[in-house]
């Protein structure tokens, strides 16, 4: 669902909600849960980190018992458990594999667990450790990765089961690996999913304010959802009802993503890509406005918003922030009036009344002196005649 009246929800909900505090957030509408045990890419400065009795770069023609440091600073290495089926059997760039994997801690206590799990090799749609380990292997391997908290779940950890910059180790086994799809041969369904996996990858790096890596699996999905149109058939209700509901949530979340890291004129052009889709969408609507306001175009922002509120009138957030919109007008509006005063020498209308009494009473002043003047001066030349 792309509008939720919830508009405060936790980053657990990321999987089936929109997890949107003044619609800022992400929408899915989806029910697949996203595990958040394959989607992370942080840095860090941790120490290079080898197994007991390990360190320094081993040759990557390796047998069971020796050590590859994959990237040669000891911050991720692999063990081979047992041999693949040859080096011509490791997957490519954007390959389809298969694998299963157990993650643990240093003591051994196993955190996450999962079985025939499918993903892109070397497009960011898990952390770097399988990313990059995954691609080192061949068909049939099963090795031990040993990864610093950098290419896993970084400094934030996992919580409860992950603490922050945690070091883990992974027993992965390669099951299968395909050739990149030629998407010009994947049908219309195929090509929605391959989509639809990306944008709940954002989704996850958006729960965790990794904006960039999700503004990037959005810039996927919607490349692959560019495909996926030419692939409709005109009279194709149906596909191009899912295709733009997919499309729309992606441009929503780009949008919300590229708003975090104050991209405004980009979050600005995904708001109208959602809105060409549909122009009475409230998040967009609201977006928008909130984009406008950043930009200095608070009277914008106020029209954009009022088409919000007229959607979503029991909405008091809308309506609190359209108030909040509307005394920022009013504020810009009496510094506009007060800088053009400055500008052409006028003051207000209290400094002008002002001005006018205080000049009227300095001639009145002047005025009643000079009576008395002449009526001193008349008295004195009386008496002086009759003296």
């Amino acid at each position: 669902m792309d509008i939720s009246n919830d508009y405060v929800l936790t980053g657990s909900d990321v999987e089936s909600k929109d997890v949107s505090a003044e619609y800022e957030m992400v929408s899915s509408n989806s029910d697949e849960t996203v595990t958040s045990n394959v989607i992370i890419q942080e840095t860090g400065d941790e120490q290079p980190y080898f197994p007991s009795g390990v360190s320094g770069t081993q040759s990557e023609q390796t047998t069971s018992s020796e050590m590859f440091d994959i990237l040669g600073n000891g911050s991720l290495v692999k063990k081979i458990i047992k041999e693949g089926q040859g080096y011509i059997t490791r997957p490519e760039k954007s390959g389809i594999v298969t694998i299963n994997a157990k993650g643990m801690l240093e003591d051994g206590t196993v955190v996450e667990q999962v079985n025939n799990f499918v993903f892109s090799i070397g497009e960011g749609d898990v952390m770097s450790a399988w990313d990059v380990g995954v691609a080192t292997m061949e068909k049939g391997e099963i090795a031990e990765l040993y990864t610093d908290a950098r290419h896993a779940y970084g400094e934030k950890g996992r919580p409860p089961e992950i603490p922050p910059s945690a070091k883990l180790k992974y027993e992965i086994e390669l099951v299968e690996v395909l050739e990149p799809p030629l998407l010009s041969e994947l049908q219309f369904n195929e090509v929605i999913t391959l989509a639809d996996r990306k944008r709940e990858r954002g989704n996850y790096y958006f729960s965790r304010n990794e904006h960039s890596h999700a503004i990037n699996s959005y810039s996927q999905a919607l490349k692959l959802l560019g495909t996926a149109s030419i692939k409709i058939a005109d009279d194709n209700k149906e596909s191009t009802e899912a295709l733009n509901k997919c499309r729309l949530n992606c441009y929503n979340n780009l949008a919300a993503a590229q708003i975090k890291i104050e991209g405004y004129p980009a979050a600005l052009q995904s708001c109208e890509s959602a809105l060409r889709i549909e122009p009475q969408n409230v998040k967009a609507l609201f977006r928008k406005a909130k984009i406008l306001s950043s930009l200095g175009e608070t009277g914008k922002a106020i029209a954009t918003l009022k088409k919000a509120v007229v959607l979503d009138p029991t909405s008091t957030l809308l309506q609190a922030e359209l108030n909040k919109l509307k005394q920022r007008r009013q504020n810009e509006e009496k510094s506009e009036k007060t800088m053009y005063k400055k500008m052409f020498g006028l003051h207000d209308d209290n400094q002008e009344n002002n001005n006018v009494e205080s000049a009227a009473s300095k001639w009145g002043y002047y005025i009643g002196a000079a009576c008395v003047g002449l009526v001193a001066a008349a008295f004195a030349m009386y008496r002086y005649n009759h003296n």
